[in-house]
């Protein structure tokens, strides 16, 4: 038995290499015919004329420095097979904003949701309790009893001091997991350079040191959505989408924390005029109601124990 050749055999695979990383003319023309006609029909797909050939890649380098050189965030990188390792800084520092509607079961919220979108040039997410937490979870938790809702949600119907029905929602572990996901969900979406707005009920205070934990670092607007509990009750009764109490239940809690950057009064305004309030403030001033209320859980945490 012949012993390999190590030497010719590195040699073989040396020009074996070689031929490859160097393609012939025909290869080359056909090259680059190939890319002349994908960039002429992805264009004709957009409707968009031709304009600079693709693939500069010194000038992109010289662009990317000088936006670098500049202060600004990197741009989002050119997409390539295989190769995809995400933007080469954070994208929190970018123009993302997100928009929490905070407020009672039934007082137009999602109404407010749709008219921004509407109304706002940039095309903002919708987010929510609906989308995130009803529609994702399998439906048998919201039309029956289950062996396990106690560690998922459950609703339990009772009477009040004035004896009006209230039903509320309860929250086992793995329904609190939930809550915890949406919440990071929101913000890897603003962090991804994504604008959201989202239907949010703070059933419970406890949530909200969640909410502003994964906020943190993001252009976050917290806005209260008002409104008297008669008319909501009327609204309830009207919408039937969900068991009646359900508004009451959570009512007093909803807004129990306290600041706001913006309210708004679903009794008195409607949705357009809601959502017209809700631009004009975000296009004029900053956002602090949840670096306030992370200031204050802050503080709280630090102070020393009462005697």
């Amino acid at each position: 038995m012949q012993t390999p050749q190590i030497g010719s055999a590195t040699q073989e695979a040396a020009q074996l290499n070689r031929n490859r990383s160097t393609p012939t003319a025909g290869a080359a023309a056909t090259s680059g015919r190939f890319a002349a006609s994908s960039a002429l029909s992805c264009h004709k797909l957009l409707g968009k004329p031709l304009g600079k050939p693709l693939g500069e890649p010194l000038r992109a380098r010289r662009r990317l420095a000088q936006t670098r050189s500049a202060g600004r965030a990197d741009p989002m990188p050119p997409f390539r097979a295989g190769r995809y390792r995400g933007p080469s800084v954070s994208l929190a520092s970018m123009a993302a904003r997100v928009i929490i509607l905070n407020g009672p079961s039934a007082s137009a919220k999602s109404s407010i949701q749709k008219a921004l979108q509407a109304k706002l040039a940039e095309p903002f997410l919708a987010m929510g309790l609906d989308s995130m937490f009803c529609a994702m979870l399998p439906q048998r938790y919201f039309t029956g009893q289950q062996p396990d809702e106690r560690d998922v949600c459950w609703g339990e119907s009772s009477l009040d001091s004035d004896g009006s029905p209230v039903f509320t929602l309860r929250l086992g572990p793995k329904g609190r997991r939930i809550f915890l996901g949406m919440h990071g969900a929101i913000a890897a979406f603003a962090r991804a350079g994504c604008s959201v707005i989202v239907d949010y009920i703070l059933y419970m205070p406890d949530l909200l040191p969640e909410l502003v934990a994964a906020l943190d670092g993001i252009q976050a607007y917290f806005v209260g959505v008002r409104i008297p509990l008669a008319v909501l009750e009327d609204r309830e009764k009207t919408r039937a989408t969900s068991p009646l109490g359900h508004a009451r239940s959570h009512y007093t809690t909803v807004h129990a924390h306290g600041g706001y950057d913006l309210e708004v009064d679903t009794s008195t305004m409607t949705p357009d005029a809601c959502a017209a309030a809700i631009i004009e403030h975000i296009n004029s001033v900053a956002p602090v109601a949840f670096s306030r209320l992370a200031k204050a859980r802050a503080s709280r945490s630090t102070a020393p124990p009462s005697r």
